[in-house]
């Protein structure tokens, strides 16, 4: 993730954990929103040294794609990176195969 992108996960997140109608006295507010901010970003900066954070429209969008090109002419290729997805988003893979006719339960090297 850029800087960019922690900021404004990092600010979405502490708008939703300190709403703006939750306090009175708007210094309060600030304290706690800033602290946040920055213990956040710290920990998501951690977190990204050996964790990849990936937003689920992005992930289903590699899996839309892996399921669209499965036919493609280099299947070796595709179906590799077809097992890596699925295995790494599992919850979206199998959801935007259910939009197609495609079973990744019941798929089997007969099936290419």
């Amino acid at each position: 993730m850029t800087p960019e992108e922690i900021t404004k996960l990092v600010e979405e997140y502490v708008e939703e954990i300190y709403p703006h109608e939750e306090f009175e006295d708007i210094g309060q507010m600030d304290f706690l929103r800033n602290t946040a901010k920055k213990n956040i970003a710290s920990f998501i900066r951690w977190l990204l040294r050996t964790h990849c954070i990936v937003s689920k429209e992005k992930a289903t969008e590699l899996c839309r794609l892996t399921l669209e090109h499965g036919s493609s002419i280099d299947y070796g290729l595709i179906d590799g990176l077809t097992d890596i997805v699925c295995d790494i988003f599992r919850e979206q893979y199998h959801a935007e195969a259910e939009k197609t006719d495609f079973d990744p339960d019941t798929f089997d090297e007969t099936d290419k």
